[in-house]
């Protein structure tokens, strides 16, 4: 999904769902300019390698707690001391099942966390109400039962109950805990052969604000999340200068997302009509205020496999490695964003008051919501679920030569093929003009691929080390490499734009299920009707309600990186070093979202609408089309310099 480590990942608001277990860890190695057996993403690369049991019995307990007793208080908190919490502990133990053969090891880690954020934010509380209400009076205009009646639905109580017109703090905490561990089985069968399997295992959940002023603990963003991985290798010496290593593992990875309260059946009885399927609390953006059902249910399940094999092979002054790997990789997305529907009240509605400069915007704002006076709306209609694959595989060689005493030289060549990702039920579609009447093609019948596979990643990476003999202590390193990004799938099926386009190939408006991302301009409320109706009929996006598209180019590539850097260090009279460098990077088709149509502008249509924003497309008018293209580029150039010393008078220093 994200194409990265999914332990220690963020959940909600970037706590980690789950963690490694701290005592599983022997040891770890970072390279910022990797060889060519890394790839699939630039930039540096950690490896980790797992304890193993032993002979002997071996273990470890620990224990870690931060708490508001050690804290400092925070100066612009008025609520008085708030819960500030996070305990971490646990334990490992290893030894041997068959001496000198085979071992376990285990590690367990808890995690909990309870800390309250200390937000502030504004609701629309009684203060606030009262002021809008008189405003309503003023100017003659009746209260909306459908809007009205749904503050006392969707606030507690306690928000609302007050009438100062100005904002909150409110001590809802953000809490979570997470259960993790980590096991390992080694077996050794001679000197020539072992066999190694490991698992990990984590579960947890978090609960926290969606933003730094949420405030309303209602609409807290839950994200249940487990992960389990497991990988087998096997080692094998071939002869004393060729080794083989093979390893087998999946992944497994599924998180949920929702508002910490749903159950919000009564709010469509109460008049305010959305036509959702879900009891979740419906998007109300009150400017000013905060806005309620923050999160819509949404979430992933994500399964990938692999195997990859590495031979080691020395020759003379030639340390060569050869190898690859094949990845299969499973994603089922559930991101029902905007099925809920998102409904704004703001002070561009032409309401009496919208241009009275003495009444408070958060009141005129407030007004329009009580009075059913709606600026926009959006909503999106049908079953956005897609599960989609992509099979990738590697290949690679290098080779570390030692030139000379002084001269070692690093070099080698990677080739990456990524497929790109398709839908066995051919559902995945993607705007395109010429293709069908409606320009929208299904991938599996329409079009072969949702855009063209790319067959030419191929990455040199070049490195040296050289150590003159005219300058003791002296050492000039440097390296350079190509590195491919492959496309994950988070911006293809869950892009989050702030148009109304849909949120990636699974929200676009054809086929026999089509979905449709609907919008609606300046609206009054009515008890009872569903605010934005359902899209009926042969032609799901008239221009009375039109809906937009999402589009991948045809020749996107993939992004790359290119990496350089050259360092040189001098050894001080062996109790310091001074070193310098320059570490640059220059990256090249990097992924962009364009709008390629922009009919709609604040609810209406535009008077100079994009290309597509006519009817001549099957009957149907689109709004914003958003398009993945590879079009964008990055530089980064930095000169580093570090002076270090390990012995002036005891003190370490850099």
């Amino acid at each position: 999904w994200h194409n990265i480590p999914d332990v220690n990942q963020g959940g909600d608001e970037n706590i980690a769902g789950v963690t490694l277990p701290i005592d599983s860890i022997a040891e770890f190695s970072l390279q910022t300019q990797s060889s060519s057996e890394v790839g699939r993403n630039p930039g540096g690369t950690v490896n980790l390698v797992t304890k193993s049991g032993s002979n002997a019995i071996h273990g470890s307990a620990y224990y870690y707690e931060r708490n508001q007793a050690l804290a400092a208080s925070n100066p612009f908190n008025t609520l008085g001391d708030l819960p500030l919490s996070n305990i971490q502990w646990g334990a490992s133990l290893g030894g041997p099942f068959w001496k000198d053969h085979t071992f376990w090891f285990a590690n367990f880690e808890k995690q909990k966390f309870n800390i309250a954020t200390g937000n502030s934010g504004t609701e629309p509380n009684a203060g606030y109400q009262a002021a809008a209400l008189a405003l309503l009076s003023a100017n003659g205009v009746a209260e909306n039962s459908a809007t009205a009646n749904s503050i006392a639905l969707l606030w507690p109580a306690n928000l609302v109950s007050g009438t100062s017109l100005s904002a909150i703090q409110n001590p809802a905490p953000e809490f979570g805990y997470s259960y993790n561990g980590v096991m390992k089985l080694d077996h050794t069968f001679n000197q020539k052969h072992n066999l190694s399997g490991r698992a990990f295992l984590g579960q947890g959940n978090q609960t926290a604000p969606v933003g730094q002023t949420d405030v309303n603990p209602w609409y807290f963003e839950i994200g249940p999340i487990h992960v389990y991985n497991y990988s087998v290798a096997d080692n094998y010496m071939i002869s004393s200068s060729i080794a083989n290593s093979v390893t087998i593992g999946v992944n497994y990875f599924n998180q949920t997302f929702s508002d910490a309260k749903t159950g919000f059946s009564s709010v469509p009885a109460s008049g305010f009509v959305t036509g959702a399927t879900f009891h979740n609390a419906p998007n109300i953006k009150i400017s000013g205020f905060e806005p309620t059902g923050n999160t819509p249910p949404e979430g992933r399940n994500d399964i990938t496999g692999h195997l990859d094999d590495a031979i080691s092979w020395t020759i003379g002054k030639h340390q060569i490695r050869l190898g690859g790997e094949y990845r299969q990789m499973q994603v089922n997305e559930f991101y029902w964003r905007h099925s809920v529907g998102s409904f704004t009240f703001d002070n561009n509605y032409p309401s009496p008051w919208q241009n009275d400069a003495s009444v408070d915007t958060k009141v005129k704002s407030l007004a329009n919501f009580l009075a059913g006076y709606m600026t926009k709306a959006t909503m999106a209609f049908g079953n956005p679920e897609r599960t989609v694959y992509s099979h990738a595989f590697d290949l690679f060689s290098q080779d570390s030569y030692q030139l000379t005493p002084e001269l070692n030289v690093n070099f080698g060549l990677r080739y990456d093929f990524m497929q790109p990702m398709h839908d066995s039920k051919k559902d995945l579609s993607v705007f395109r003009p010429g293709t069908t009447a409606t320009n929208i093609a299904f991938q599996g019948v329409d079009i072969s691929n949702i855009y063209d596979p790319e067959y030419t990643a191929l990455s040199p990476r070049l490195g040296f080390s050289w150590q003159p003999k005219f300058s003791p202590g002296t050492v000039l390193r440097g390296g350079g490499g190509l590195f491919f990004d492959m496309p994950n799938a988070n911006p293809f099926l869950d892009n989050r734009p702030g148009n109304s386009a849909p949120n990636g190939l699974e929200g676009n408006p054809g086929g026999s299920n089509p979905v449709i991302n609907a919008t609606v301009g300046n609206t009054i409320i009515t008890t009872g009707t569903q605010i934005i109706p359902a899209p009926t009929g042969a032609n799901p996006c008239p221009v009375t309600s039109p809906c937009g598209a999402f589009s991948v180019a045809k020749n996107f590539r993939s992004p790359y990186n290119i990496n350089f850097s050259l360092q040189l260090e001098q050894s001080l009279g062996g109790k310091a070093q001074f070193q310098i460098g320059y570490v640059g990077s220059q990256g090249r088709k990097l992924l962009s979202l364009l709008n390629i149509d922009q009919p709609i502008a604040n609810g209406t249509i535009n008077a100079n609408p994009g290309p597509y924003a006519t009817a001549s497309y099957g009957g149907n008018f689109y709004s914003d089309i958003n398009q993945i293209q590879s079009i964008g580029t990055s530089n980064y150039n930095s000169l580093q310099a570090v002076f270090r010393t390990n012995s002036w008078k005891g003190v370490t220093s850099q």
